[in-house]
């Protein structure tokens, strides 16, 4: 696993993406989720309408999932997080369903992963962690094409991890040139990033 000292949910780490183009799984949003944002910017021109704001009771409940999954306890995290969402108040919120779709991710379940990850984008369609893994999932699952125009979104906000993913999604489309121009824009993102290097590196083996 790949992790990084600025991702607040670390047992949902990054992982690896070599020859296997294996997605990254954006866990970022979370560290804003006690104060109910994503987390994200919007493109210029557009402003999508925030969610409603989050009762301090469920920012509360949220905050405690996020510590349980952090200590290694994802059942308990997730029996949190589906509380908040059946009968807590959480289900006019983005976050809840976002963090059981990382949970999800974390599990190898994309297609509960995808389900929450749509569920959080209904409540927040900018919600650029939940456009990211959703196109992780759907990559994760061989659906390149769906993966694409969602990745294409998700990375017009900005996210590293967005890029890293929409560049393996364009390989994968055979669309080498473009895949590497975005590689080499994510590695312009992160200078430092021995991730984004080894991206921008297999890029370029595969065309």
């Amino acid at each position: 696993f790949i992790t990084s000292s600025s991702d607040p949910l670390r047992c949902c780490a990054r992982t690896r993406l070599r020859a296997e183009w294996r997605p990254r799984i954006s866990c970022r949003p979370i560290a804003a989720a006690a104060h109910g944002r994503a987390g994200s910017s919007s493109p210029a021109g557009y402003s999508p309408p925030p969610p409603p704001p989050m009762p301090p009771e469920v920012a509360q409940r949220l905050s405690e999932a996020v510590s349980l999954a952090q200590a290694g306890q994802p059942d308990a995290a997730r029996a949190v997080c589906s509380a908040l969402v059946e009968r807590g108040g959480g289900s006019r919120h983005p976050q809840p369903h976002f963090v059981l779709g990382v949970l999800a991710s974390a599990d190898g379940n994309h297609v509960a992963a995808e389900a929450h990850y749509r569920a959080a984008l209904s409540l927040e369609p900018s919600h650029a962690g939940a456009l990211t893994n959703l196109g992780q999932s759907l990559l994760a699952t061989g659906r390149v094409a769906e993966a694409v125009p969602l990745l294409r979104r998700a990375a017009s906000f900005g996210p590293l991890e967005a890029r890293l993913n929409l560049a393996s999604a364009l390989a994968r489309a055979g669309e080498h040139s473009e895949a590497a121009e975005e590689a080499a824009r994510a590695a312009q993102l992160s200078p430092g990033s021995a991730t984004a290097l080894t991206v921008l590196g297999d890029v370029a083996l595969l065309g």
